[in-house]
């Protein structure tokens, strides 16, 4: 059962505005909805951000790992050096477009 019997009113800016249109649709929710999920501190696309983040980094450092093994040996041929240079821009891609979207 729903306990919202305190009605709010409040002005933004036209910005405020826009990030809030562009929040309720990215989260298919109302804007009592985002209110109540910013004022109970309940931010489950955030969180999935941090995961992807840090699961992103701990796979560059074992690229990174790798490619330091594989020059100081040179026991991986060119291609798989080169390969791996390709999956670490890929992840940095990742990373600026998920950052970019935080800060949005």
């Amino acid at each position: 059962m729903r306990n919202h019997n305190k009605k709010k009113h409040l002005w933004v800016s036209e910005e405020q505005d826009n990030k809030l249109t562009k929040l309720k649709n990215e989260l298919g929710l109302n804007a009592s909805d985002v209110f109540r999920m910013a004022i109970d501190k309940d931010y489950p696309y955030i969180n999935l951000y941090y995961v992807i983040s840090a699961e992103l980094k701990k796979q560059g450092t074992n690229l990174n790992q790798i490619a330091k093994r594989s020059n100081t040996n040179r026991k991986v041929d060119e291609q798989i050096l080169k390969e791996i240079q390709e999956i670490k821009s890929i992840q940095q891609a990742i990373l600026k477009t998920l950052r970019s979207g935080y800060d949005n």
